[in-house]
């Protein structure tokens, strides 16, 4: 009995010990998969270095990754006398996954605490950083972010930014095809020689899911206020409270909607005080496919160094069977509480449901549309009183283009069948005569 005893007790302790080994060979691959992935997806993204380090109760790693943005856009957009920047992201990292692992998360593979650095080559202060993270048995995990204090100077411009830093969370699937994160991040300062303007604190909010090609979900930032300052009037000066910016994108039955939105508590406008602006954009009913041709020939421009010319040409053409599925554009709940009065507006744009595409005479005649504007008085005074804006204004009122209404004036465009309509009176605009077939 002893004898059976003692050999459960050798045989558990072996396991024991062995199974920290096991588990920190399954967080190699699994740091390493992740990566492979990131960058299979992400062309942009380079592995320059990768070493791995394994331990039997811990492990250590330090990876280099190089964002070379210009190989996001094809050669013929990208300006050789002023290229874009070339970020590098240096990650180290010590891992646990012996008894000191304790991950919060079950069942749990190892606790990462990796410090970063992200900037430019060469820069002398690069963004700083540490992360705890714990990795998933099954793939994924959760990091808890920090974000060191930044100050970056411009001698020759005599400013700089200076930033105390800011915390953050991320959870995230395996392959990072779900994606959830908040940060919560300190107000920054930028300066220059003739003052300052400071921004937040800031909060972000992002829940994301690649889905069958397109990145879907919500992201949303709180900025709490902008502040300005200059030499000539040292008091700051606060040009905007409670900034809220959304965004969205959704994908169903092959269509592709997407909405960005803002609003804004106060803003100074016109040098005045402005309260409750907003405004709503949304791009409906996009399709899906053709977008993911539109993808597909944007990467081979980037590969293929396809010339000015031919890239435009392809994307009209996929741009018109893009436009030839009854997509629309729409701007929404457009207002503004001005100091001269309130402001509102609003636009629909539907193009034609043709399979196919058209070409732009059939656009021109298919094409629905109205856009709705109401102007305060004080706001249209105020522009008669420029010189600039003068001109304008006094040809669009005589045209009965700018109506008197309410307290204010009105601006009210309808669209349909070739046929414009201003304010109510009919206009007619000289349409070619459509194909009889459609464009190839």
């Amino acid at each position: 009995m002893r004898r059976l005893l003692l050999f459960a007790f050798l045989a558990l302790l072996g396991l024991g010990l062995a199974v920290p080994a096991l588990v920190g060979v399954l967080a190699q691959r699994q740091a390493a998969g992740e990566l492979a992935r990131l960058t299979a997806r992400q062309p942009a993204i380079r592995i320059a270095e990768g070493e791995f380090e394994r331990g039997w109760f811990s492990s250590t790693s330090r990876h280099v990754l190089q964002f070379d943005t210009a190989r996001l856009w094809p050669p013929a957009l990208v300006d050789e006398t002023d290229p874009l920047p070339r970020l590098v992201l240096t990650l180290e990292s010590d891992y646990r996954h012996g008894p000191l692992a304790r991950a919060p998360v079950a069942p749990g593979l190892a606790r990462v605490h990796t410090r970063f650095t992200l900037g430019v080559p060469g820069a002398a202060n690069p963004l700083r950083g540490e992360a705890e993270t714990w990795l998933r048995l099954q793939g994924g995990g959760e990091s808890q972010i920090r974000f060191l204090p930044m100050q970056i100077e411009h001698a020759d411009r005599y400013g700089g930014i200076d930033w105390p830093g800011g915390q953050g969370h991320l959870a995230f699937d395996r392959g990072f095809r779900v994606l959830a994160a908040e940060a919560e991040l300190e107000v920054v300062q930028i300066r220059d020689v003739g003052g300052a303007l400071t921004v937040g604190p800031l909060l972000l909010h992002a829940e994301l899911e690649h889905l069958r090609g397109f990145w879907t979900g919500d992201v949303r930032a709180d900025i709490a206020r902008m502040d300005a300052w200059t030499r000539r009037s040292p008091r700051s000066q606060t040009l905007a409270r409670a900034l809220v910016f959304s965004g969205s994108s959704s994908l169903a039955d092959e269509r592709v909607t997407l909405v960005a939105e803002g609003q804004i508590e106060r803003m100074q406008l016109l040098g005045r005080e402005s309260r409750q602006l907003g405004g709503r954009l949304r791009l409906h009913d996009l399709d899906a496919p053709q977008l993911r041709q539109l993808a597909k020939l944007w990467r081979e421009a980037v590969r293929d160094r396809l010339s000015r010319e031919i890239l435009f040409a392809r994307l009209q053409q996929h741009g018109a069977a893009l436009a030839g599925e009854g997509a629309g554009v729409a701007l929404e709940a457009v207002r503004a509480d001005l100091h001269y009065g309130p402001l509102e507006a609003s636009l629909a744009l539907q193009l034609p449901a043709q399979p196919g595409g058209h070409d732009l005479a059939t656009l021109l005649r298919d094409l629905e549309g109205h856009t709705r504007w109401r102007l305060p008085e004080g706001l249209v005074k105020l522009g008669l009183e420029h010189d600039t804006t003068r001109p304008s204004l006094e040809l669009l009122l005589s045209l009965g283009v700018l109506q008197p209404h309410a307290q204010g004036y009105r601006l009210d465009v309808d669209y349909r069948a070739g046929l414009l309509s201003v304010n109510g009176m009919p206009m007619v605009l000289p349409i070619p005569q459509a194909n009889a077939t459609p464009p190839p």
